[in-house]
């Protein structure tokens, strides 16, 4: 018997609904597709509870979310909620290679616009690290990116620790 996937998202928030969505998905690319939509079309919380069942299915089967990253890249700049924010800056980091010229031109656009905007730090964070990856394609973007990245480090957003300073250090090295 299919689960309502709905119903399962309309329950509550917590990590053990997000898991129990996702062990019913179990790699089915209808159900998977079905739970992106939600992400896509729900509101708030439906969608980024989607969101996050989608982004722990494709950890498990990244094959799943491969044909929906060019659309869910388009798609990116509409989303509201920080969750999806997010959630798919993230996930898009991890298939920046799927990207069409497009897509990863919009991505590119919207992820260096929210790291200069007042945008939630995880948000902030995700979009780095979706740039971080874009500039192994294209190491001329690395210098723009190391510009937001002490524009975020002197406003107090970002710490200069973990990640940060790894990406940090990696680009700065990669320019000089």
């Amino acid at each position: 018997m299919k689960p309502d996937f709905y119903q399962i998202l309309n329950t509550d928030s917590s990590r053990a609904t997000a898991d129990l969505a996702a062990e019913a998905v179990a790699g089915v690319p209808e159900y998977f597709e079905e739970v992106l939509h939600y992400s896509f079309i729900e509101k708030s919380p439906v969608n980024w509870r989607a969101a996050r069942v989608v982004w722990l299915c494709s950890t498990k089967f990244p094959e799943l979310f491969k044909p929906h990253a060019n659309k869910t890249a388009k798609l990116f700049s509409e989303f509201k909620v920080d969750g999806l924010k997010r959630t798919y800056a993230y996930m898009l980091s991890n298939y920046v290679n799927e990207l069409d010229e497009d897509s990863l031109a919009d991505m590119i656009d919207i992820c260096f616009k929210y790291m200069l905007n007042d945008e939630k730090i995880a948000v902030k964070y995700n979009c780095m690290k979706f740039l971080y990856e874009t500039c192994k394609l294209i190491p001329e973007l690395s210098g723009e990116l190391l510009a937001v990245i002490e524009v975020n480090i002197s406003d107090g957003t970002f710490r200069f620790n973990g990640l940060l300073k790894k990406i940090y250090t990696e680009i700065e090295l990669k320019i000089q």
